[in-house]
């Protein structure tokens, strides 16, 4: 074979493979663009059915806060999405001058005669308790109006206040003190403040029952008598309560005040109170009860021992 026949073989035989080049890098750039499309209308497939979950997950969060909304009557919608809400902090203790911290109660009883005889006998209590985690507060103030054929009998008022300071957790001691002022148109003086203050201890304390011991020491002072008496006195008394039903509870107690000075002036308070709500929709009470006051020196013409038991209507605000 000559050279030129040589040359123009192994020309032919490269164009060959230059063809053959040619023809399969186009089939390879017409099979890359394919795949491109494919893989462009998939993602644009993938981006439409993530945008339908999307709004079928709204739709449905909308719908279920709906639901609970219109059980709980808020008629709040949110979009589904429940954010942990922080625990409320505390309510702070009630303030003793804030009004709606007391339980406030009034109590009224009047009956009468007329006729043969005229007679009167009026009678009014009012009454706040404050309750707190620390502490329990009480105020107390009575009045009393007695009248027979026009001519009193008995005219008499009484204000008590006393703190108890609750027991710590774990214990059953706790503190009390108190004071009243009386004033009384049918004893020698004519009026009396008394105090004290000192330990108590709970013997039982629960929603059933309850039975507190005290102990304490304080005084009292008579004006408008000839001797205008302080009498040093220690105090011991017992205080029980009974919560018979929801709505009945009974009371009881008694108060010894002994005269250290004098160990034969020795006054005793004594009670027994029974109540029961008559209507929980307007607080509406009745209450029938006793109460003995005991003075071994009481001064004058007066008695030793003063019974009075009373029956009365009340309400409760």
């Amino acid at each position: 074979m000559s050279k030129q026949n040589t040359t123009s073989a192994a020309v032919i035989a490269v164009m060959s493979v230059c063809g053959a080049a040619g023809h399969a890098a186009a089939a390879d750039t017409t099979s890359a663009a394919e795949r491109l499309m494919q893989a462009e209308a998939a993602y644009e497939a993938a981006l439409a059915e993530l945008e339908a979950a999307r709004a079928a997950a709204a739709v449905e969060g909308a719908a279920v806060t709906e639901s609970e909304s219109a059980e709980t009557g808020t008629g709040v919608v949110d979009t589904g999405v429940r954010a942990a809400q922080p625990e409320a902090p505390p309510e702070p203790s009630s303030g003793f001058f804030e009004w709606d911290a007391w339980e406030k109660s009034i109590d009224i009883g009047l009956n009468g005669a007329s006729g043969n005889s005229e007679n009167v006998n009026f009678r009014i209590n009012l009454g706040a308790e404050r309750k707190t985690d620390k502490m329990e507060t009480s105020l107390n103030a009575l009045y009393r109006l007695t009248t027979s054929d026009g001519d009193e009998t008995e005219n008499r008022f009484r204000f008590d206040a006393r703190n108890d300071w609750l027991p710590a957790e774990g214990s059953k001691i706790r503190w009390w003190a108190q004071g009243a002022y009386e004033f009384d148109e049918f004893q020698e003086w004519d009026s009396r403040v008394s105090g004290a203050a000192g330990i108590g201890y709970e013997f039982m304390n629960n929603d059933k029952h309850s039975l507190i011991g005290r102990l304490g020491f304080g005084g009292s002072q008579t004006f408008g008598d000839m001797d205008e008496d302080f009498r040093p006195e220690a105090v011991a008394g017992l205080d029980y309560t009974w919560n018979i039903k929801d709505n009945q509870q009974f009371k009881a107690g008694t108060e010894v005040l002994l005269d250290v000075s004098e160990t034969e002036n020795v006054r005793v308070n004594s009670y027994g109170e029974y109540e029961v709500l008559l209507d929980a929709e307007s607080n509406l009470t009745f209450k029938t009860g006793i109460v003995n006051r005991y003075d071994s020196n009481p001064g004058g013409n007066a008695e030793r021992s003063d019974l009075e038991y009373y029956a009365t209507m009340g309400w409760k605000f």
